[in-house]
C-alpha cells in the first residue's frame, strides 16, 4: 500500500519540455550557436548540468553561471500563455488529496521554477516537500533526489509511488527502491521505459491503478 505519491514536474505534470527547449536555442542563438531538440534530449540533465556540458561543447565564451541566467530569462518570458497542466492532473490529484496520500514533487528544475510553475497552475498547495536540483548532488539518473523526499515525508522508499515521464526519471525512481509508473514523453516515447512498473498514456490511467500494484 502506497502512502506516498511523489510527481516528477516537467513533462508529466505540465508540458514544459518544449519550452525548455526553446529557451535554451533561444539563449544559444545569442552566442551565434545551433541547439536542435536532439541535442536537448542528448545532454538533459539539471539546467546546471546541461550549462556545463553545452559551454563545453561548443566552446562558448561565457561561463555556465551566465549561460543558466540567459536560459532562466527565456524560460519565463516563455511561460506566458504557455502553461497547461498535463491531461487528467487535476482530477488526479484531487482524488490523491481526498484518500489522504501524502505528495511531493521531485524535480530536476531549479526550486524557483518549481514554485512558479506550481503556483501558476494553482497546484502548490497540494504537495508537502518540493524538492529540486538544489536539493541534492547528483542529479537523475542517480536515486539521490527521490530518496531524499521519501526522508523528507517520513516514509520508506517502498511506501512512494513515482511517476515520470522521461526514461532517466525511471531509473532514478527504480535505483531508490520505489514503484513507477511512467507516463512517456512525447518527445521520448520511443525511449528506454522496460524499468517501470507500468506504461501509461496518461495520468488519468493511475488512480484506477494504485491498488492494483
Amino acid at each position: 500500500m502506497f502512502k506516498a505519491i511523489i510527481f516528477d514536474m516537467d513533462g508529466t505534470m505540465v508540458d514544459t519540455e518544449t519550452l525548455h527547449c526553446q529557451a535554451y536555442i533561444n539563449s544559444l542563438e545569442k552566442f551565434g550557436k545551433k541547439f536542435t531538440e536532439e541535442d536537448y534530449w542528448r545532454l538533459w540533465a539539471t539546467d546546471k548540468e546541461m550549462c556545463k556540458k553545452i559551454v563545453l561543447e561548443l566552446i562558448l565564451q561565457t561561463t555556465w553561471e551566465n549561460l543558466l541566467q540567459l536560459k532562466n530569462r527565456n524560460f519565463k518570458e516563455s511561460l506566458i500563455g504557455n502553461l497547461k497542466p498535463q491531461k487528467g492532473l487535476m482530477e488526479l490529484l484531487e482524488k490523491l488529496k481526498k484518500d489522504g496520500y501524502l505528495m511531493a514533487v521531485a524535480s530536476s528544475a531549479q526550486i524557483e521554477e518549481i514554485e512558479t510553475i506550481l503556483s501558476a497552475i494553482k497546484i502548490k498547495d497540494y504537495f508537502s516537500i518540493l524538492a529540486s536540483a538544489e536539493s541534492v548532488e547528483y542529479g537523475k539518473p542517480a536515486p539521490d533526489i527521490y530518496l531524499f523526499t521519501a526522508e523528507k515525508l517520513k516514509v520508506l522508499p517502498e511506501e512512494c509511488l513515482v511517476l515520470e515521464d522521461a526514461p532517466k526519471g525511471v531509473m532514478a525512481a527504480k535505483g531508490a527502491n520505489m514503484k513507477c509508473f511512467a507516463i512517456p514523453n512525447k518527445a521520448i516515447k520511443n525511449g528506454d521505459f522496460s524499468m517501470a512498473d507500468k506504461i501509461l498514456e496518461s495520468l488519468q490511467e493511475v488512480y484506477p491503478l494504485l491498488k492494483d500494484i
